[in-house]
Formats: C-alpha cells, sequence, structure tokens
C-alpha cells in the first residue's frame, strides 16, 4: 500500500515526491489546499514506469555539397601586334 497524490488535470496517481503528473505533465507544485486529493492504493496501480529512449543513432556528417557556380572568368590578354 502506499500514498499518492491525484492529479487535478487528469486524476492520475502520482508519487508524493512529484513535481508533475506522470501522465499529463501538468504541475503538481504549489497546489491549494482543495486541489490536494491523496490517494491510498496498491504500487502496480500507479502510472505505468516511464521507459527509458531508444539508444541514439549515429550521425555521419554528409560530405559538403559543392556550388553549382560558373568559375570566375579571366580577364583576356592584351595580344601582340605582328609588325
Amino acid at each position: 500500500m502506499g500514498l499518492w497524490l491525484k492529479c487535478p488535470g487528469c486524476h492520475a496517481k502520482n508519487p508524493l515526491a512529484a513535481s508533475v503528473c506522470v501522465k499529463c505533465g501538468g504541475s503538481l507544485d504549489n497546489l491549494s489546499v482543495d486541489k490536494r486529493v491523496y490517494l491510498i492504493g496498491p504500487e502496480e496501480e500507479a502510472a505505468p514506469a516511464v521507459q527509458p529512449p531508444p539508444p541514439a543513432q549515429a550521425v555521419v556528417p554528409a560530405a559538403p555539397v559543392a556550388a553549382a557556380t560558373k568559375p570566375v572568368k579571366q580577364p583576356n590578354k592584351p595580344r601582340k601586334k605582328k609588325s
């Protein structure tokens, strides 16, 4: 048996030490006396345990993409005149 705090938003059971609801994420800090509802019940009735996130995928940086611009054209050199 355990003592739980009922969320005023979604009515889910939360551990007394929780500062946010485990189901809806609503704040449980600084609740007024009329909004605080305590429940007595077995632990297995509590909200399901939070599962750890899946392992992060390795991020391989993409090869740099060459700019699709034309090369800068050099000015023509003056030709020598034939004498």
